[in-house]
């Protein structure tokens, strides 16, 4: 009888054992998620967006100076994703799904959207005076406009167009996710 016992209280504590395991295992399973959603150069989020510092930013094959050419972006504030990095590199994408790498010092911080997604039947995309495609219309953008981005709800943005500003909705923005709030 007192190896029934015994036994019985060995199997509980194992039984108990495996189970905080797996829970523990779980744990340091999600902190690893969680920390592989971060760049492990700059410590900031991967992928996110940034935009191009100059008007002539090569972009390359691979993360160094010796990689290739692949082609020379022409246009300085155009929003690319960052979608890895290495040492002072960036792999990033651009609106065209195209992707390659930069030198960080060709990259920043500051948030642009550029209009794209324009249906088929419009010609422009509308700009509101408020988060509301019942407020006034105060702006009609082509294809390819560039704004910066100074807020956005869980629809709208508000671009600022040098003398114009206006709430744009984000399915015509290249440089914001569909669930991003800047306050």
């Amino acid at each position: 009888m007192p190896n029934t016992a015994l036994r019985l209280i060995l199997s509980a504590f194992l039984m108990l054992s495996l189970v905080e395991g797996v829970s523990l295992f779980s744990t340091f399973k999600a902190a690893y998620a969680a920390e592989s959603k971060l760049g492990k150069v700059t410590g900031l989020p991967i992928p996110r967006f940034v935009t191009l510092r100059s008007s002539k930013v090569n972009a390359r094959t691979g993360p160094a100076l010796r990689y290739p050419i692949q082609w020379v972006y022409k246009r300085d504030n155009l929003p690319v994703e960052v979608t890895a990095e290495f040492d002072a590199w960036r792999q990033i994408r651009d609106m065209d799904g195209s992707i390659s790498w930069v030198h960080s010092s060709l990259l920043s911080g500051q948030r642009m959207g550029l209009i794209h997604n324009i249906d088929g039947e419009m010609e422009t995309a509308p700009a509101y005076k408020k988060a509301d495609s019942q407020s006034r219309r105060v702006l009609a953008l082509e294809n390819a406009a560039l704004g910066e981005i100074k807020k956005c709800d869980m629809r709208y943005c508000q671009l600022d167009f040098k003398a114009y500003r206006g709430w744009v909705e984000k399915k015509y923005i290249w440089g914001i996710y569909p669930d991003e709030v800047i306050e």
